[in-house]
């Protein structure tokens, strides 16, 4: 199951953002080994809608890590610094699957998608109230 960070949901337990939330509570962001391990993929964009997809099972670790530009890389030379699309999956491999299947897109359906999900392009770590690059698990 996909749960979209910007779909209305009447339950907030079903959304990406209490789910990244959720992860921030966790001491160090870590999951015990009894708690489902979520995997995001996500879409990173600037102000001329270059995108980059990648997946991670630690949102907020990896949004910081870009937004520091440490990656080094793609995200980092192009200044993706705006977090448009998060996709919420129950294990790390359908979220590998789902990062590969987004890849292979024609650019154009990339973009369709963020319009349909979140039409502003707006920067859902700002949205969802992150400090900082981001909050900390433990501030």
């Amino acid at each position: 199951m996909i749960v979209n960070a910007l779909s209305p949901k009447p339950d907030a337990q079903n959304s990406a953002q209490f789910l990244v939330q959720s992860h921030l509570s966790q001491p160090n962001g870590v999951f015990s080994s009894s708690m489902p391990r979520p995997a995001y993929v996500y879409i990173l964009a600037n102000w001329k809608r270059a995108t980059y997809i990648g997946v991670t099972t630690n949102l907020p670790r990896r949004i910081e890590w870009h937004l520091s530009g440490a990656s080094g890389g793609f995200a980092s030379k192009y200044r993706l610094r705006r977090l448009v699309h998060v996709e919420v999956l129950p294990t790390p491999i359908e979220g590998i699957r789902r990062e590969k299947e987004l890849k292979a897109w024609r650019r154009e359906r990339k973009l369709a998608l963020i319009e349909a999900t979140n039409p502003g392009w707006r920067d859902l770590v700002a949205e969802w109230g992150w400090r900082g690059p981001l909050d900390s698990a433990s501030g």
